[in-house]
């Protein structure tokens, strides 16, 4: 077949061995003729543990040219550890392909039993205080330990005492520890409860009670003991039947328990009791005439009993007012009898009142509107009257009924005041016939102004200039003002200032604009003139005795210990002194002083005044030279040389200044050398008349005037 990969045109009979490439695919195709085995690329040596060797298997990864899905086979070898569950696999894998090419690798897999084994621990175990906990045969033993890997097992316990349940030591805590052969090991714990099964006995119990519905059951108590441990007293309430009381009968019961939980139990019986009648109240009726049945019941009844048994309510009809006169309202009386269920029962009078139940018709209100509206508390509006502070209001409405004879009255509900200050309000009228049927309607009244205050301005005043013009006791006030409406008035007033002509004082003129204004706006104004004058002197006040100790100067001021004020404006002043005394030391005078205001209103004052002058160094070259001294007081002090045996000592220095000229030999060598000299004086060396006494080099005139100042005229030795 010339199709086919190996087609032979050599060949005339077809031997049936024909091949061809799949869709797709190259008769070229390497892997059409597959002659290479798969490789092994890598192989992972492992651990794992005993119990998951049979499923941890871990292929080794392997690649082939042509087949993306090898055959995976592997033998086993195995080589022993040190216990049972701890060993090594020699694992040799073989990979081969789809041809049936092959690749072998060696895989090291280490086992290793790290599970510890698994067992249950005997189930909590409860034995009587006097049997043997370490009997196993009461207590339980291990009897399902296992261990994953078949690693031979020991089983131990340990016993402990755990918080006791009754008495002290009644529990036990028993660890048991099963091993393997491996060193892996685990532990569970088992409870062992020593108990007491001997129930407590009751020492006083109360007896069984009849007791009245109302009282309240009696305080419980009762004692009981046990064998072998402490008892506590409980107390629970069952109740039983029902009896006429409607209340059941109460079953007491007392559980006395020990400390290990045993009971012991006894019953009281309280049995309720009842010999009060039921208390009832029953509703009075009021139903409209030509409605009212006899046989009727009307009204509801509320009743309560002491007790809780189901209570019978009947009436019987004792009497009515209805004499058939048909005015439409009567009254008729029922006695309502209560029984409870023991017999006990009461009676209640219900009064039945029959009435009319058409409302009168009242006339329509003056100053209906067409709109009627709601304010705000819920109240209807059918009319509205504006009046002027003190009209007087419309007359009320008239009203008629069809069967009885009609009152008409009304009920006033504030609605807040206006700027009038006359309270607004709601008037509503109700029209009531003589069975008590009403119809009523609400007008509301307001109040209305534009009438202005009356009062009359203060006198015109004259008052002194430092017055306080807010002050209206002094300026004036208005007394008199009045309104035609109740609201506040307000009183107010504004100040224009003027200066009048010739006036001492500036503003001396005062306007006074009094407006007075209702709660409406109204406003009415009238003036007033304040006049200022100054009548008054300047205010001064001074020290009439004045000592000026440590004065600096000759010149006194003027205002020494003196202040001066003038409500009014502006002041001068007038000084006259007269000198009483004087001397290097100080002076005394006396100061009269004049002050004279804008207005020529003047105060004196008479002063006596010494002025000590200050003391102090008063020459200048002095070290504590004082500039304020007037008087010297001898205490200069001055720098100088204080050595009596310096060239330049000065007599008068107190204070040695470093100046000290000493004169003398100042050379070590010569024979009269004075370490203190600080000026050369010339020395005396070994030759009795030195040639060049001043060291100037040469010998000359002024050597021999040294020579002469030194030595004299003679020398000598």
């Amino acid at each position: 077949d010339a199709a086919a990969c190996n087609y032979d045109e050599n060949n005339y009979t077809d031997d049936g061995s024909c091949y061809y490439a799949p869709e797709g695919v190259d008769c070229n195709d390497v892997c059409l003729y597959d002659t290479t085995e798969p490789s092994i690329l890598f192989i992972e040596d492992y651990n794992t543990s005993c119990e998951d060797v049979d499923t941890d298997i871990r292929e080794p990864l392997a690649s082939d040219n042509c087949d993306s899905n090898l055959d995976f086979s592997y033998t086993d070898s195995y080589v022993s550890g040190n216990c049972a569950g701890n060993y090594s696999i020699v694992r040799t894998w073989t990979v081969t392909d789809n041809v049936g090419y092959m690749d072998s690798g060696v895989q090291i897999v280490s086992v290793y039993d790290i599970q510890a084994p698994t067992f249950s621990a005997p189930a909590e175990a409860s034995l009587s205080c006097t049997e043997d906990p370490t009997d196993l045969s009461l207590t339980g033993s291990v009897i399902d330990a296992a261990d994953a890997c078949g690693s031979a097992i020991t089983i131990s316990y340990s016993d402990a005492f755990g918080d006791y349940n009754c008495f002290e030591g009644d529990v036990i805590i028993r660890t048991w520890t099963v091993s393997d052969e491996c060193g892996n090991a685990s532990s569970a714990e088992q409870i062992i409860n020593l108990i007491d099964d001997s129930a407590p006995f009751f020492t006083d119990i109360p007896l069984d009670l009849d007791l009245e519905c109302g009282d309240e059951l009696p305080s419980v108590y009762a004692t009981a003991e046990d064998a072998c441990s402490s008892v506590t007293v409980s107390i629970s309430d069952e109740y039983g039947d029902t009896n006429c009381t409607g209340m059941e009968v109460l079953y007491r019961t007392f559980v006395a328990e020990d400390a290990c939980g045993n009971f012991g139990y006894a019953v009281q019986t309280i049995t309720r009791v009842d010999n009060e009648a039921p208390v009832a109240t029953v509703e009075d009726f009021d139903i409209g005439c030509g409605e009212y049945d006899a046989t009727a019941e009307y009204g509801s009844y509320e009743f309560s009993d002491n007790c809780m048994s189901d209570v019978a309510v009947s009436w019987i009809e004792l009497s009515s007012s209805d004499d058939g006169e048909e005015i439409g309202c009567f009254d008729v009386e029922r006695e309502y009898t209560f029984t409870d269920g023991c017999g006990n029962a009461s009676t209640v009078i219900q009064l039945v009142t029959v009435f009319d139940l058409d409302a009168p018709v009242m006339d329509e209100l003056t100053g209906s509107i067409d709109q009627p509206w709601i304010t705000a508390s819920g109240i209807e509006i059918v009319a509205e009257v504006m009046l002027m502070c003190g009209e007087e209001l419309p007359a009320g409405p008239g009203a008629t009924d069809a069967c009885s004879s009609v009152e008409v009255t009304f009920e006033d509900v504030t609605g807040g005041y206006g700027c009038t200050g006359e309270e607004h309000f709601f008037r509503t009228y109700t029209a009531t016939d003589a069975c008590g049927n009403a119809v009523s309607a609400t007008m509301s009244v307001s109040y209305g102004d534009d009438i202005a205050p009356t009062f009359t301005a203060p006198a015109d005043v004259t008052l002194e200039c430092d017055t306080d013009l807010s002050d209206l006791s002094l300026a004036g006030d208005v007394l008199d003002a009045s309104d035609v409406c109740s609201a506040d008035i307000v009183i107010t007033y504004t100040d224009d200032t003027s200066t009048t002509d010739g006036s001492c004082i500036a503003n001396n003129r005062i306007e006074r604009t009094w407006s007075v204004t209702d709660g409406c706006g109204n406003t009415s104004t009238e003036s007033q003139i304040i006049t200022l004058e100054d009548t008054t002197g300047p205010v001064v006040t001074f020290e009439a005795n004045i000592t000026l100790d440590a004065e600096a100067s000759e010149a006194l001021d003027d205002f020494e210990g003196v202040e001066v004020y003038d409500a009014c404006g502006s002041t001068t002043y007038a000084t006259t002194d007269v000198y009483v005394g004087s001397s290097i030391y100080g002076y005394e005078l006396n100061r009269t002083m004049v002050f004279t205001d804008d207005c020529g209103n003047s105060t004196t004052i008479e002063q006596n005044i010494t002025a000590i002058f200050a003391s102090g160094c008063t020459y200048p070259d002095a070290v504590n030279y004082n500039l304020d001294a007037l008087v010297d007081d001898g205490s200069c002090l001055y720098e100088g040389c204080i050595d009596m045996s310096a060239a330049n000592y000065n007599p008068i220095a107190s204070i040695d200044d470093g100046s000290c000229v000493t004169v003398g030999c100042m050379d070590p060598a010569g024979y009269d050398y004075d370490e203190n000299a600080n000026y050369p004086g010339g020395c005396d060396y070994p030759d009795p008349c030195p040639g060049d006494i001043n060291d100037d080099g040469v010998v000359n005139v002024g050597d021999l005037l040294e020579f002469f100042q030194y030595y004299g005229l003679t020398c000598g030795e």
